[in-house]
């Protein structure tokens, strides 16, 4: 079970952010949740905050097609991070993508704990977090 205290959602659409909020907002299960817009401006946010646990999310919903990085590469840079980062965050890839080589890529990426399609829903978050 995992206990999302904070969580950081990586979308480049600004409407899935907008209902992903709001889906985790009305289950009363997250206390903090802060949005990036690119996987860059994430990464960014996690190595500013690398030393200050209090700042890093506890889950961090990422989607793959996104410009400038894609959820892939975000991956890859990720696993460049302190230990302190990786071991605190828990990545699901929320996404539209219904591709079975983009579920592979990721299947075996110890930091990947679940693959989503997009939209989150209140099903959905009851099914990760309790």
């Amino acid at each position: 079970m995992i206990e999302p205290k904070h969580v950081l959602l990586i979308d480049d659409n600004e409407v899935d952010n907008f209902i992903n909020r709001k889906v985790l907002s009305k289950s009363g299960l997250v206390e903090k949740i802060t949005t990036e817009t690119s996987a860059v401006s994430a990464l960014e946010y996690l190595k500013r905050h690398a030393n200050v646990p209090a700042m890093l999310p506890d889950v961090i919903f990422l989607d793959i097609s996104m410009p400038q990085m894609d959820g892939f590469a975000f991956l890859k840079e990720f696993d460049t991070l302190p230990a302190r980062v990786r071991d605190n965050c828990h990545i699901i890839m929320l996404t539209s993508s219904e591709d079975a080589n983009d579920r592979a890529k990721v299947k075996h990426n110890p930091c990947v704990k679940n693959y989503l399609q997009k939209p989150l829903s209140s099903y959905m978050i009851e099914e990760i977090f309790e």
